[in-house]
């Protein structure tokens, strides 16, 4: 009897404890999932803990990419043509992919995914591409998760370098970049195999990503205080806790990142004069597609294929720093907004064949127009950043401009590259001296303190019919897919607060998006949401990545910003609201995660 009452009263005592700490824990939990700071409207402030984001690691991983433009079943596939017959580059052909990603270099190996995108000839003095592509992976544990590249290929280089500027799933505000390496090629048909080697930063977290909701949730604290009291009554019983552990799976692998130099990131600052010329016997700037509109005053829809000069001066005689190459589209119907993803190449000094990516929203007639440095390549590896542009001058006749651009990327100034096939061989590089147009920056001055993560509510209006459209075909599917693959829709679309047309307008989604998968409705999305209201008011956040429309939920990488989102990198949510199958107008709910200063 004793026994048994002597049990009951530990039972009963253990009982009391774990209740007192579980209702602390839910009183404490509660209380620090409220939100911080001033929310205005549709963006509130999260607290980062709640969402498990814990210290960052560095992985890699190798596919092999095969680029099929022969029949029967090509991957690849030309949708734009170059302007001129004369180019020895095809300069300004795009192509719309879908090809498979292998573990080995043959294709009857296993498949890991696929990468979904387009890539585009910008280059008229060699064969350099502006590759933009979503890794959408099939296997194992990343199912479904992918990686956003954007960057230029230098086809005929042995080792290529491209930044990773996102990516969603279990590679959410990922950062790095991939070398690529011409395994085969056929120079008849065009048909190639590429090696993939992908070095990526991303965070470790826990998985419990909250619902998206307008205010704080029940829905989200109780998987928080669940998880958790879980560890407690384990602890308290006593009994055996299993670690997930870092175990890689194929085709990936943990990284110490020590072996790879990453230190303290250093910001800094530099200045070129970019020449977009479309006169004359050399142009620069050729336009690839046209407005299909003649009524339209922004020429929305009208995309041009650039190769630019980065010179340190005004003048077009100064010294050459490099070359701006990729495109621009028009992306707005009631003002001249283009929508910019472009590479700088520098050919200078020690930034020879070093790159930096820009991808964002030029409002052209602004005095100052500020744009994401989105990653980077060789000494501007892991970079992120803003570009502010100032025209210096403007020949209404031609189109010929000249525009100051001053960028401000932070990137780890010192690093190691382990050659994965020498292992003794390395090589270091150091970036802490200033040379000729590049200078070294005190953060503090620039106001930079702790990151922050906040959350957005938005509703997307994608307008195909009536008489103001909103999204408009740029670049027709090709005839024979039940997909559309290759069609392209350039967009200026509404942004409101609530699902109405007719609500609050917070601004517009202006860029473009394309079918750029073979099996499904797969769209590469490439768009900056432009905010009009308080004090967002001309900030945007830039999303790249793949939307596979039919499911229910899907995720896109934020890989920039600008304004009060500079150097923002994050993750959208879009679930469709409603859409009309005859018209084909939707209306999509759009949740925004994000990191920004």
């Amino acid at each position: 009897m004793y026994t048994i009452d002597h049990s009951r009263t530990i039972m009963s005592t253990r009982a009391r404890i774990l209740s007192t700490i579980a209702s602390q824990f839910i009183l404490l939990t509660f209380l620090s999932s409220f939100v911080t700071g001033e929310n205005q409207d549709f963006v509130r402030t999260l607290d980062r803990n709640l969402y498990g984001f814990k210290k960052e690691k560095l992985t890699h991983f190798r596919v092999y990419w095969h680029d099929i433009y022969s029949a029967p079943n090509p991957t690849a596939m030309p949708i734009v043509r170059p302007p001129s017959n004369t180019s020895a580059t095809f300069f300004g052909s795009i192509s719309m992919i879908d090809d498979p990603l292998t573990e080995k270099p043959e294709l009857s190996s296993r498949l890991i995914g696929r990468a979904q995108g387009f890539y585009g000839s910008a280059s008229q003095q060699e064969v350099g591409l502006l590759m933009a592509m979503n890794f959408v992976f099939v296997e194992g544990k990343y199912n479904g998760s992918t990686i956003s590249i954007l960057g230029r290929n230098s086809v005929f280089s042995k080792v290529r370098e491209m930044p990773v500027i996102g990516g969603s799933g279990l590679f959410r505000f990922a950062r790095g970049y991939a070398q690529a390496s011409t395994h085969s090629v056929d120079l008849k048909s065009g048909d190639a195999v590429v090696e993939y080697n992908v070095y990526n930063g991303l965070f470790l977290h826990d998985g419990h990503i909250a619902v998206s909701t307008a205010t704080v949730s029940m829905a989200r604290i109780v998987p928080v205080i669940v998880s958790k009291l879980t560890i407690l009554v384990t602890l308290l019983s006593s009994l055996a806790i299993t670690h997930a552990t870092e175990e890689n799976q194929g085709f990936v692998r943990s990284l110490d990142r020590k072996l790879y130099g990453f230190k303290k990131e250093k910001l800094t600052h530099f200045r070129v004069y970019w020449h977009d010329i479309y006169s004359g016997s050399n142009p620069t700037a050729m336009p690839i597609v046209r407005a299909p509109s003649n009524t339209s005053a922004t020429l929305f829809g009208s995309l041009s294929m650039i190769d630019d000069p980065l010179t340190e001066k005004p003048e077009l005689s100064s010294k050459l720093i490099g070359r701006a190459q990729g495109f621009y589209g028009s992306a707005g119907q009631e003002d001249t907004a283009l929508f910019m993803a472009m590479n700088f190449v520098f050919l200078e000094g020690k930034y020879n064949d070093s790159t930096i990516s820009i991808l964002g929203r030029n409002h052209v007639f602004s005095k100052d127009r500020e744009m994401p440095v989105i990653g980077g390549s060789g000494l501007f590896r892991f970079a992120r950043g803003y570009a502010q542009a100032k025209t210096v001058s403007f020949n209404t006749k031609t189109g010929d401009a000249v525009v100051e651009y001053n960028v401000v990327p932070i990137f780890a100034p010192k690093f190691i590259i382990l050659s994965l096939i020498f292992s003794f061989a390395t090589i270091s590089v150091n970036g802490d001296q200033d040379h000729g147009f590049v200078r070294s920056m005190d953060r503090k001055l620039l106001g930079l303190k702790k990151e922050k993560l906040s959350h957005f509510k938005v509703y997307w209006h994608d307008i195909l019919t009536g008489p103001n459209p909103s999204s408009i075909q740029v670049v027709p599917p090709m005839n024979t897919s039940v997909t559309a693959f290759g069609v392209v829709r350039m967009i200026d679309n509404p942004l409101t607060l609530g699902p109405e047309m007719s609500s609050k307008m917070v601004g517009k989604a202006q860029g473009f998006y394309a079918q750029a998968s073979q099996q499904d409705l797969g769209l590469l999305m490439a768009m900056n949401f432009a905010f009009i209201e308080g004090k967002y008011n001309g900030s945007t956040v830039t999303v790249l990545g793949r939307n596979q429309v039919f499911s229910t939920v899907r995720e896109m990488p934020v890989i920039g910003g600008s304004g009060l989102f500079r150097f923002a990198r994050g993750y959208v949510q879009a679930r469709t609201h409603k859409v009309d199958l005859i018209t084909g107008d939707a209306t999509v709910e759009y949740n925004v995660y994000v990191f920004h200063y």
